[in-house]
């Protein structure tokens, strides 16, 4: 956001995960004053690599740095509540970039905090953000089908040479829990409706690599696919595919009665019988995605744009908002729990909701 106070983040993570989000912000410009990760080797090896000014012994000298007007967390989901406590203390602006499928309580508090982020970087596309109004104008009319897909080449970020949390499902790793979370919300957030069932099934078809294997092996999945109900009766499939040869493909397709609207990361498309095809929106710039596939790259960019905005009290769009909004959060969290129940029981998953 042109014209704000630039960011001086603190980092704080763990495994090839921190490494996909250092690489993603430094290629973009952004500058990492500090960083601490739990391997104090990757704490020297990641600061070397990416420019690290101030490596970090501890993240207390993060949450102490009075430079620092941005935590950024990026650890292994159990290690999130310990770090928000933290965090929280010294009242620092914070985005949290790992999913966890099963807030507690001290968490959930956090979320009606000001200062406090979940980042779900597809609702800040401007694509995605079109296809809502689009939606929401009732110019498709009323929906019938929503196809999410998501092919990539690897699911375990730039560091495939390691066995970390990544490489767990249990732990938090896998395509559900790391991709199909946004996609879900993707879902949720351009229809403005919440889910009711799901159906969901997990594999890990590539359990090791050259350099992880032995008795370690890899468990976190590599194939999700999600089929979904919204309280409005419309169906919604989500593929999430991951070790596939060549470059990623992404998809979002919304079809209504009318008309219909498809986004392959590059260009918006309105589809109908009497207009044909119109072009509603391209990307400015078409370089190639980096670890990230470029839509969740352009979120995560516009993302800490609107952070930066947040230092100069400047209005923080409605979307920012919606992602500190525990009760969303609590959405996502209720539909991520009953696709594993779903995978279990091989069956349709009816979704408790709010009250």
């Amino acid at each position: 956001m042109k014209g704000s106070r630039p960011l001086k983040i603190g980092v704080i993570g763990d495994g090839s995960f921190v490494e996909a989000w250092l690489s993603t912000l430094t290629g973009n410009g952004h500058i990492i004053h500090t960083l601490f990760c739990y391997n104090s080797q990757d704490t020297d090896m990641l600061s070397i690599r990416y420019n690290v000014k101030y490596p970090a012994l501890s993240p207390l000298h993060i949450y102490s740095d009075l430079d620092v007007n941005l935590v950024l967390i990026a650890t292994a989901p159990k290690l999130i509540e310990r770090e928000l406590i933290e965090v929280s203390k010294k009242e620092k602006l914070c985005l949290i970039c790992s999913l966890y499928t099963s807030p507690s309580p001290t968490i959930t508090s956090f979320f009606g905090k000001k200062q406090t982020y979940l980042s779900y970087p597809l609702r800040m596309v401007r694509a995605v953000q079109e296809m809502r109004k689009v939606v929401g104008e009732g110019v498709l009319g009323k929906l019938s089908l929503f196809e999410i897909r998501l092919e990539m080449p690897t699911t375990l970020g730039l560091n495939t040479t390691c066995f970390d949390w990544m490489c767990e499902g249990m732990m938090g790793g896998g395509v559900l829990n790391c991709f199909g979370s946004h996609c879900i919300d993707a879902i949720m957030f351009i229809s403005n409706e919440n889910i009711k069932e799901v159906c969901c099934r997990l594999c890990t078809f590539f359990k090791k690599t050259d350099t992880i294997k032995g008795f370690r092996t890899i468990s976190s999945d590599d194939f999700c696919s999600l089929q979904l109900k919204t309280n409005s009766g419309t169906f919604a499939t989500v593929e999430c595919i991951g070790n596939v040869p060549g470059k990623e493909r992404f998809l979002i397709k919304v079809i209504g009665e009318y008309a219909s609207l498809s986004f392959d990361g590059v260009n918006l498309i309105k589809e109908s019988r009497e207009e044909g095809k119109i072009k509603i929106l391209d990307v400015e710039s078409q370089s190639e995605a980096g670890v990230f596939s470029r839509p969740f790259e352009e979120g995560i960019l516009r993302q800490m744009d609107c952070l930066a905005g947040t230092l100069d009290k400047e209005i923080v769009s409605d979307q920012m908002i919606d992602v500190i909004n525990h009760s969303h959060m609590n959405s996502i969290s209720r539909v991520m729990q009953a696709a594993t129940t779903s995978n279990k029981t091989c069956s349709w998953v009816m979704i408790e909701q709010a009250t």
